[in-house]
């Protein structure tokens, strides 16, 4: 089976459910740490604030790529049939008892 034929089967919610959360991560924590730098440059009484908590901000984009990573490596061991996750249709990674990979709700 090529790789064009497996993202062919996969359903549409299949890409959001396995990495929205970590590119809402990525994205609001670059938005956010743009934010607080220009506010840090406004002058006035939170720009100690925002120029203390700015560098800090970085943490929340490096998370999400971690769990992108994370995910992305789960999905690869779920196409491969390597990842036993506990769902019983398609062994993927239950969360609240809904299936991550193929959506079963248990």
């Amino acid at each position: 089976m090529c790789a064009s034929q497996l993202f062919e089967r996969a359903h549409p919610m299949f890409f959001i459910r396995n990495l929205g959360l970590p590119f809402i991560l990525i994205v609001g924590g670059m938005v956010a740490m743009f934010g607080l730098v220009l506010l840090s440059q406004q002058g006035g009484a939170a720009t100690v604030w925002a120029k203390a908590i700015s560098p800090w901000m970085i943490l929340l984009p490096a998370f999400g790529a971690a769990l992108a990573a994370r995910r992305l490596v789960q999905i690869w061991q779920w196409r491969r049939g390597t990842l036993n996750g506990g769902c019983p249709s398609c062994t993927g990674v239950m969360v609240r008892r809904r299936c991550r990979m193929c959506g079963h709700y248990d």
